[in-house]
């Protein structure tokens, strides 16, 4: 349990969200969780209560979606090895790439001489699944060392949606990887 200051551990929102689960095999539909993205845990309330709560088993938990939200468990959809674990959200799944979201939190204590509070900073790693292999794509750099075959388009693009990549980070990233997956296809449909 955390002293908080107007600050939570959660995506989005401290407060229980009608969602839905799909949980051991069993679709649950208009339940009330939220996701602790601290600890990367999806917390289910008891009644209509925000007292009571359970946290779900991770390993039973295959998606959930929270608003218009889909969020993978990546161990479970994905069984190969590979270095990301935990939930994703599922952000853009294409023909050649598929892109994930992690979203997450760090905390820090503040000590004063009466209390420690504790406040939470919130980050997101960006994931390309490209190849059977996951990439970190949060720069500009990471993307280009992946695709340079469509290093002038990348270039390109980041220099016309500025704007979106500076207000709107997840779809700005989105949006560029449908891009790089429609480019992808249009050089696939070359080469044949």
């Amino acid at each position: 349990h955390y002293n908080l200051k107007n600050d939570h551990n959660f995506y989005l929102n401290k407060d229980f969200v009608a969602g839905t689960v799909y949980y051991d095999s069993q679709l649950y539909e208009n339940i009330r969780i939220k996701y602790d993205i601290y600890k990367d845990q999806l917390v289910k309330s008891f009644g209509n209560t925000n007292s009571l709560a359970i946290t779900l088993i991770s390993k039973k938990t295959d998606y959930f979606l929270i608003g218009d939200k889909r969020f993978v468990n990546i161990d479970n959809k994905y069984k190969y090895p590979k270095e990301v674990t935990g939930f994703f959200e599922e952000k853009y799944l294409g023909k050649n790439v598929c892109l994930y979201i992690k979203h997450f939190k760090t905390s820090k204590e503040i000590i004063t001489e009466t209390t420690v509070d504790t406040e939470f900073k919130e980050y997101s790693n960006y994931e390309l699944l490209f190849e059977s292999k996951f990439r970190l794509i949060n720069t500009q750099k990471e993307l280009l060392l992946i695709f340079p075959q469509l290093k002038s388009e990348i270039k390109d693009y980041y220099r016309k949606n500025k704007f979106q990549e500076e207000n709107s980070p997840d779809q700005f990233k989105a949006d560029l990887i449908k891009f790089i997956d429609n480019n992808l296809q249009s050089l696939t449909s070359k080469i044949q």
